[in-house]
């Protein structure tokens, strides 16, 4: 990346990589880099501490962050996350399941189409699936279902609704398997 006559205190010239986003600053970088920054930041939360404040505010509070605090940034949170899964049903066919049509949002989740989905997440840093489908700029292999839909092809093989088994995830129940293919076990 392009090199700034830096961080303030240290008047190195870094790498721009070096140094945060700030959308206020005429070239789009924090002011100092990441390094001096985290150590502000550290110093900063070791004093709010010791004396009792809020990390946000200054005023008195016994936690991190002082309730006012708390609930502006839960509210940002919610928000954000609402935004990211707008995003991410927006990219993958909007609020509707892939199989059977149900448009009640609450009910509608991400499906990995061939299987491993609770494995996948627990790869995933950070635990949300939402941001890495945007950071992987939507790959194929996810659709949107219901948890009706979603359920039956993850533990049983296939979806009620057409009765086609899922490629990845044979159910090893030789019951069901039977069922599946039309003969009676």
């Amino acid at each position: 990346g392009l090199g700034r006559s830096g961080d303030m205190r240290r008047q190195k010239i870094k790498d721009a990589d070096a140094f945060t986003r700030n959308r206020v600053m005429r070239d789009g970088l924090s002011i100092y880099c990441r390094t001096c920054a985290s150590v502000d930041h550290q110093k900063r939360r070791a004093v709010c501490r010791s004396q009792g404040l809020c990390n946000k505010c200054n005023t008195p509070s016994k936690q991190y962050y002082c309730p006012a605090c708390s609930a502006k940034d839960n509210a940002k949170a919610v928000k954000r996350r609402k935004q990211q899964k707008d995003q991410v049903y927006a990219a993958y066919g909007g609020y509707v399941c892939a199989c059977c049509g149900d448009t009640h949002p609450e009910f509608l989740s991400i499906d990995h189409m061939d299987g491993g989905g609770s494995t996948h997440r627990k790869t995933i840093l950070g635990g949300s699936l939402y941001v890495w489908l945007i950071r992987n700029n939507f790959p194929q292999g996810f659709q949107i279902l219901c948890m009706n839909c979603n359920f039956a092809l993850g533990h049983s093989g296939y979806c009620p609704h057409h009765k086609i088994p899922r490629k990845d995830t044979w159910h090893s129940n030789s019951k069901i398997r039977a069922r599946v293919a039309g003969a009676e076990p």
